[in-house]
């Protein structure tokens, strides 16, 4: 069982505004000084994106879109340029090389397939030449003026048998899948929509929360809350939270080409929260609380979007020179609440991100969101209640966890999601998925992890073959030892998807898991029974 902190509301000491211990001041300014970025641009979505890759065209042979006025091809005659990122969607990729083209830099992007396997990166290109000098002069004068940190320089000979002639292939990656609205609740998607959309930005992590009904138990989160982390502001816990919103949201955007975070949490209260006093004040007296620390600044802050945020910043120093900075915001209303951090941008930067709050449908204009989120099922099973959703981007990390097998590996820079469920006679349950982007990479990369299956049967889900996972059970109910089927996994479309009985909490047999399974929206509008 879960403790229960549901916050009902304490009186708390006045807010200890602008206070600070007897060592010097923080000033202002923030501590470090943030590299120079460009302005957010609220450009093209992926459909816009899609628009301008028929604009710029395909180029013959070597699968390569180039920004107006490039003046050379990378390739055989210009061997050598920087690389500047590299991605797995090529709608990403555009959005780099438009953010690019507004900063004076011309850039082209190369399809380059895995060095096993058939999954793509696209690899975002600048300064093609055949002199190598020439091209660290371009290095260096990106560093120095743009402030890139991080580039490569490539050789095409290293790179020719992995460029892929898109061309000839076509661009198999959809911009957006076809799907009903997920059976998730009005409350979580207003969440979810209050994010800021920038095209300057991915999601490099999400979590979404349904906070508990009236007479509902914390204990069903727990599988939940054990699988997925968070990094509320200090002072302030998941449980709280739970019991304060109706739903609530954490989101990381990352910015796309210099790597720069920003924590933002969504908080749509409810009417009975239980806080009294000023909602801001509150969340930064809890901030406080939490210690002594060496510099403790409570400033006010407040942001003009399509309306007026106001709050606090509050800054503390939990070691000595080493500064964690939250902003906490309230709406007009006094029923929506944003938690923000950033370890690396300015005041005036998180208030150009704040302010986009509003102008868009918000996480739904991010493609890695939409088309890991519309694979929940649109029609739910009886007695199944949604608990909540989670994605990440994954990284290198995951594949060396996995022991660098070669299907982990074609997973990484992809996103991976998790659906979160309790069903009243079965107990938790949850379904898993890797978004590989195209049907060829996803296939690929199911079989290479199906020769490394043993022991496991072959069923039938959503129309194919798939496999289900069984393990020892002890049923504390009846003091015996069980075969209990534990996972399903297939492959349907761009996605591998996996649908489990959560941990020892989860009672769902075969044919429940499979059901399940096939509810769920796989570029398929309604779930397979609507194909």
């Amino acid at each position: 069982m879960l403790p229960s902190d549901t916050g009902s509301g304490p009186v708390f000491p006045p807010l200890r505004t602008g206070y600070t211990a007897p060592w010097p001041r923080l000033s202002s300014h923030r501590v470090t000084e943030a590299k120079t970025r460009r302005n957010l641009l609220i450009g093209c979505g992926v459909l816009g994106c899609l628009g301008m890759l028929m604009v710029g065209g395909l180029i013959t042979g070597v699968g390569v879109w180039h920004v107006v006025g490039q003046t050379a091809e990378f390739g055989e005659d210009h061997p050598h340029a920087v690389q500047i990122s590299e991605v797995r969607s090529v709608y990403h990729a555009r959005q780099m090389q438009e953010r690019l083209e507004v900063m004076g830099v011309e850039s082209e992007i190369s399809a380059v397939r895995d060095a096993e396997g058939a999954g793509l990166w696209y690899v975002v290109l600048a300064g093609a030449t055949d002199d190598p000098a020439a091209v660290r002069e371009t290095r260096q004068l990106l560093q120095n003026t743009h402030q890139l940190d991080g580039l490569e320089l490539v050789n095409w000979y290293d790179l020719a048998v992995r460029v892929v002639d898109q061309e000839i292939g076509g661009i198999e990656e959809q911009a957006l899948v076809v799907a009903n609205t997920p059976h998730v609740g009005s409350d979580v998607v207003e969440v979810v929509q209050r994010y800021p959309y920038s095209n300057v930005f991915n999601v490099e992590r999400l979590t979404v929360y349904l906070s508990p009904g009236e007479g509902e138990s914390l204990s069903r989160y727990g599988t939940f809350l054990n699988v997925v982390g968070s990094d509320l502001p200090r002072g302030t816990t998941r449980n709280l939270i739970l019991g304060q919103t109706l739903a609530w949201s954490e989101a990381i955007l990352t910015d796309n080409l210099y790597g720069d975070r920003v924590t933002l949490n969504v908080l749509k209260l409810k009417p009975d929260h239980g806080i009294e006093g000023d909602v801001a004040d509150y969340y930064s007296q809890r901030i406080l609380d939490t210690g002594r620390y060496t510099t403790e600044l409570v400033d006010p802050f407040d942001v003009m979007g399509t309306e007026r945020l106001i709050g606090n910043k509050v800054t503390i120093e939990p070691r000595a020179g080493t500064f964690r900075v939250y902003v906490i915001l309230v709406d007009p209303t006094g029923g929506w609440v944003y938690f923000s951090q950033s370890t690396e941008k300015t005041d005036e930067e998180l208030k150009e991100v704040l302010a986009l709050i509003g102008r868009s449908n918000g996480m739904f204009e991010y493609s890695e969101f939409y088309n890991t989120f519309h694979t929940i099922p649109d029609v739910r099973k009886a007695g199944d209640s949604f608990l909540g959703f989670n994605m990440d981007r994954l990284r290198s990390a995951y594949a060396r966890n996995k022991g660098n097998k070669q299907w982990a590996k074609q997973c990484v820079g992809h996103w991976s999601a998790n659906g979160f469920f309790h069903n009243t006679e079965s107990g938790a349950w949850s379904f898993g998925i890797f978004d590989l982007l195209t049907s060829t990479a996803a296939g690929a990369t199911y079989d290479l992890y199906g020769d490394t299956t043993t022991g496991n049967k072959v069923l039938e889900v959503y129309g194919a073959s798939g496999w289900v996972v069984n393990e020892q059970r002890w049923n504390k109910r009846t003091y015996k030892t069980y075969q209990w089927p534990n996972e399903v996994n297939f492959r349907q479309g761009r996605y591998i998807c996996m649908v489990n009985n959560a941990m020892d909490s989860g009672w769902l047999k075969q044919e429940g898991l499979v059901a399940r399974a096939n509810s769920m929206q796989l570029e398929s509008a309604g779930g397979y029974a609507s194909r």
